[in-house]
């Protein structure tokens, strides 16, 4: 029997929040924050699921770390603290 509780890569996407050059010497762990997250970009690319990345005042705090963005195309980062809640990415979730 097939169960309800699987997760399905048609019904998924995968945000990943503010992880940005200016927060590397300040955060505790910040690299293996880095590398989980580019383990789950990876993924998601070869599941083909959606990859939405937001950064917060890129001006002030920077890009999306280097390691993440070579995963990403131009249309997945979205450089504002509300990207999450645009008509275009409500339509993925």
């Amino acid at each position: 029997m097939k169960s309800n509780l699987l997760l399905q890569a048609s019904d998924s996407v995968l945000l990943i929040v503010d992880i940005q050059e200016k927060f590397r010497p300040v955060i505790d762990g910040f690299q293996k924050v880095v590398d989980k997250a580019e383990i789950l970009v990876r993924a998601a690319n070869q599941l083909k699921i959606p990859c939405i990345v937001s950064e917060q005042y890129p001006k002030a705090l920077g890009a999306t770390v280097a390691e993440l963005k070579q995963h990403l195309s131009a249309g997945q980062v979205c450089s504002t603290q509300t990207c999450a809640s645009t008509p275009a990415t409500k339509t993925l979730f």
